[in-house]
């Protein structure tokens, strides 16, 4: 560098009066969470994957970028650009941002065992002074994450991500990234996002660009301290789900969620503290999918009861689909049932739980049996206890999958249609019996263990008329 200032100077060229210099986060670290339970943060700058980790798809993978060279400039102003695999190859990575606490939330839900943060685990020396100073200096800031109007050209139902964004926030609460400092913050920072082009970030990535395409989002944080000459950066990045958006409006679709990958294609990179840095990429290899769900509900012979037969399958995973599967029935009150779209589901059928118009039964909770069918598909089969219906109307199965507690590979689910998982129950026709070898006055004929004329009143307290015939004469 002395060489090069000395040469530029002895052939004349002009040097700026004042050179600025650049402060940029070289300890941009993120949470290896283990296989055990609990979770627990190892802080590492390098690659996510099965051997040091346990993600699944519906988490939060936390990062942490320290930064403890700012500049001491009155009323410094600070911007920090970053950017997140949004899609490759049609495929949904990092769908939006959200808090650490959203993280270790997360963390019970789909992984179920909860997350132990170990803040400023990993770091040495300076870095790791830095860390435990900012986490007790009392300067900081909850910044909110803004909305995401991104209408993507990968999905099932919509490729609205504001509508998946309002479904994780209606569960975990509004989202927000915390920024520390050693130093007052003037005013309120922001954080703005752009869907680009990750080869080129002047490049903005118009609605429905994604599709087939390999794309990132790219956030923004601008600050002001006058004081501040350390700081850190607390957030996570939401591993998009899979499954279906019918009654998970989370999802993007079967195989659109961040699981669907075998290889290491989800980054934090390019990291750059007001125009210096860039070079850091923090990967995830994700070996935890949501398995396809397939059922079909069978209802012959109704009065004695159905059953829903559920499968499971995982392509390009190793690893045994286990756990169990809950069987709930839903039933719409409206006999008939008029769907309003061929695709539309009885709303009963979208929650667990019972509402206006619907009510929710809960048959049962089935061990799923593995049937695999070959090395790199994983399936397992699971069937329901039987269920008996009680009324009129239009009855679905909801299956729900519960993954084995660590250390599974798949991410919980749950999945139903208005097809195969779904069978009406109406009106009996009238019944034509045949009684041989009766005579009048004995003889009395039983339907459905009711002993009357015109009327019989089966299991389902359901009316039916008859007539019964004896050899050319008749007993009513």
């Amino acid at each position: 560098m002395f060489m090069l200032l000395a040469f530029l100077l002895a052939v004349g060229i002009a040097l700026p009066l004042a050179v600025t210099v650049y402060a940029y986060g070289d300890s941009y670290r993120q949470c290896s969470n283990g296989t055990t339970n609990p979770l627990s943060c190892d802080w590492i700058n390098g690659n996510i994957n099965g051997n040091n980790s346990h993600y699944a798809e519906g988490m939060g993978v936390s990062q942490r970028p320290i930064w403890i060279t700012l500049n001491t400039l009155g009323s410094q102003v600070y911007t920090f650009t970053w950017q997140v695999s949004w899609t490759d190859a049609s495929t949904h990575g990092y769908d939006f941002l959200m808090s650490w606490a959203q993280a270790q939330a997360t963390a019970l839900v789909y992984a179920g065992v909860p997350l132990n943060l170990n803040v400023c685990q990993g770091e040495t020396g300076a870095y790791a002074t830095a860390c435990t100073n900012l986490q007790a200096s009392g300067f900081f800031a909850d910044v909110v994450v803004p909305d995401d109007s991104f209408v993507s050209g990968s999905f099932v139902v919509n490729g609205s991500t504001q509508s998946r964004i309002n479904a994780f926030e209606s569960i975990y609460g509004n989202r927000t990234v915390r920024l520390r400092t050693d130093g007052a913050i003037i005013g309120t920072p922001t954080l703005t996002l752009r869907h680009v082009d990750p080869n080129n970030a002047s490049i903005t990535i118009a609605d429905g660009g994604d599709l087939g395409a390999t794309t990132d989002i790219q956030y923004t944080l601008v600050f002001t301290s006058a004081t501040a000459t350390q700081a850190m950066l607390e957030y996570a990045a939401h591993l998009a789900i899979s499954g279906n958006p019918y009654i998970e409006p989370m999802a993007w679709g079967q195989s659109l969620g961040a699981g669907s990958t075998g290889g290491s294609n989800w980054h934090v990179k390019d990291p750059k503290f007001n125009g210096g840095g860039g070079s850091q990429d923090n990967q995830i290899q994700l070996r935890a999918g949501t398995p396809a769900m397939a059922s079909q509900q069978s209802s012959s012979g109704v009065n004695l009861g159905a059953t829903d037969a559920v499968t499971l399958t995982a392509s390009g995973f190793g690893n045994d689909i286990t756990g169990n599967v809950k069987f709930y029935v839903c039933r719409d009150n409206t006999a008939p049932w008029s769907p309003a779209s061929s695709s539309a589901i009885p709303n009963g059928c979208l929650t667990t739980t019972a509402g206006t118009g619907y009510t929710v039964d809960y048959v049962g909770a089935v061990s799923l049996t593995v049937n695999n069918s070959s090395q790199t598909n994983r399936r397992s089969v699971s069937t329901s206890l039987v269920y008996t219906p009680t009324q009129l109307g239009f009855y679905c199965f909801m299956t729900v999958y519960e993954p084995d507690t660590l250390p599974f590979l798949y991410t919980p689910t749950r999945d139903t249609n208005n097809s195969t998982e779904c069978f009406t129950l109406g009106s009996p026709t009238a019944i034509t019996l045949s009684a041989m070898n009766a005579t009048p006055g004995d003889d009395p004929m039983t339907l459905w263990g009711v002993p009357l004329a015109g009327l019989a009143l089966g299991i389902l307290g359901i009316g039916a008329s008859f007539t019964l015939w004896k050899f050319g004469s008749r007993r009513f």
